[in-house]
């Protein structure tokens, strides 16, 4: 089972990393994220927890009230 969090408004946190005074590859550099990783989450992929939690963190920001929780999705595997 894994935790799906879908980014609620893209460009909301693409103006949360702005206020910040970053560019999307400044922040990634500073945040330990993969800029190539931000950059898809960015344009709607899907993060894990820990990324999400540390995206949050960046911009300082409850994890809800960037990410939404739709729940737990099963696994396909057995």
């Amino acid at each position: 089972m894994s935790v799906v969090l879908p980014v609620k408004d893209t460009d909301e946190l693409r103006s949360l990393i702005s206020l910040k005074g970053e560019t999307v590859r400044s922040f990634s550099l500073k945040h330990g994220i993969s800029y190539g990783y931000l950059s898809q989450i960015l344009n709607g992929r899907e993060p894990s927890p820990k990324m999400a939690k540390k995206i949050s963190d960046g911009v300082g920001k409850p994890i809800d009230s960037i990410f939404l929780f739709t729940g737990v999705a099963k696994s396909k595997t057995r």
